[in-house]
């Protein structure tokens, strides 16, 4: 494609508290492989409570231009950056990516060549990796796009750490919704919405970043970030009930009601309070064994369970999946939609290739866990 026909592009960036990457975000960004002149790099600091802010007014420049968002959150931040920015097109990467040189060239080829409205690329995890970092590899959506045919490049949400779409688009549709104050499903609901008025987005595997958040999450940040993706699917429900799903995975209400219904059936028993550990034991147990080769093969059996054998992983894949349960409920007490407490907002399900080995395998594991949990319990009241 000639210089003379590529379009003037803003890439947003959004950065908070990102220091330790946002200067090989930087670079990456100088180096591409891209007219100058129709480029330009637009950094929102967002509130960074770091040196960032620092790393990025050492960047600025004609090229580069630094503003600051205060208000929380990366929606927000790219709203910024949208306003403040003259692009025909806005690409959007994060402050802890790594772009590839033809990066921009690969999306602006993508959203040309097949008419599409936006394109979305896929991103490369990098550096050392933990047993943290492999979960949520295995949970997000550049798992999950593996699962697409080459006859299907349409899809239906994509993350903004590497995404680019026309501007006329954004302004139509008012930009990312700010009620999304953590960075969990703004990107999705933003996809959405442009579904929703009829414009498509492609895939381009061609176009590429370097992804590296995963490999400085902790085991607590990831809990803290499960949750408030949880939090964030209760807010998707309001925005979109006509896409909610029935939860596959409604253990942890079940496993409180029958805890309670145990509790008042036999008061005076001390064996009831086993009932609890007994069921996580089997149930976690039976999940395990569940992990069988043909089942893995679907996508969306990622979401609650890791393609994994090593019960490390599988363990933090069951304590990040509650925590996300616990989001979501707390999201609907918090804005008293109680009649989403068995519904799930799970867009991941359109890459599925398969949608009914995973409720299949949680309904076997819960119903046996169950049974043998009542059935002991059951045992000890009897030979009280």
């Amino acid at each position: 494609m000639e210089n003379k026909f590529l379009p003037f592009i803003s890439v947003v960036v959004p950065v908070y508290n990102q220091e330790r990457y946002i200067s090989k975000c930087i670079e990456s960004l100088l180096n591409l492989d891209y007219p100058s002149k129709k480029l330009e790099i637009i950094l929102v600091d967002n509130d960074s409570q770091d040196s960032s802010y620092r790393i990025l007014k050492c960047y600025e420049g004609k090229k580069v231009k630094v503003i600051k968002e205060s208000k929380r959150g990366p929606a927000s931040a790219r709203n910024k950056g949208i306003k403040e920015s003259k692009g025909e097109i806005i690409a959007f990467t994060d402050g802890d990516c790594e772009v590839s040189r033809s990066w921009l060239k690969c999306l602006i080829k993508g959203l040309k060549e097949n008419k599409a409205d936006a394109v979305a690329g896929i991103s490369i995890f990098c550096g050392k990796r933990g047993y943290v970092a492999r979960v949520l590899e295995r949970r997000g959506f550049d798992n999950l796009i593996k699962g697409l045919s080459e006859t299907r490049k349409w899809i239906t949400w994509a993350p903004t750490r590497n995404f680019a779409v026309k501007r006329e688009i954004l302004e139509r549709l008012g930009g990312f919704c700010e009620d999304f104050t953590h960075p969990a499903d703004e990107d999705i609901e933003l996809c959405l919405r442009m579904q929703k008025n009829g414009y498509r987005i492609l895939f381009v595997p061609e176009a590429s970043v370097f992804h590296y958040r995963a490999n400085y999450l902790t085991l607590g940040k990831a809990i803290k970030k499960c949750f408030w993706e949880g939090f964030s699917h209760c807010l998707l429900l309001l925005k979109f009930p006509e896409m909610k799903k029935i939860s596959p995975s409604l253990a942890l209400f079940f496993l409180f009601l029958t805890t309670l219904g145990t509790i008042f059936t036999f008061p005076f028993n001390l064996s009831v309070f086993l009932f609890p550990i007994m069921f996580l034991i089997f149930y976690l147990f039976l999940k395990y064994l569940l992990l069988l080769p043909k089942v893995r093969t679907s996508t969306a059996y990622t979401l609650l369970f890791p393609v994994t054998l090593n019960p490390l992983e599988f363990l933090i894949a069951q304590v990040l999946f509650f925590s996300q349960e616990i989001g979501f409920l707390f999201a609907c007490f918090k804005y008293r939609r109680l009649n989403y407490i068995f519904y799930r907002f799970i867009p991941e399900e359109s890459f599925a290739l398969s949608k009914n080995g995973n409720l299949l395998c949680e309904i076997t594991a819960f119903s046996l866990s169950l049974f043998v949990s009542l059935l002991f319990l059951w045992k000890c009241c009897i030979h009280r």
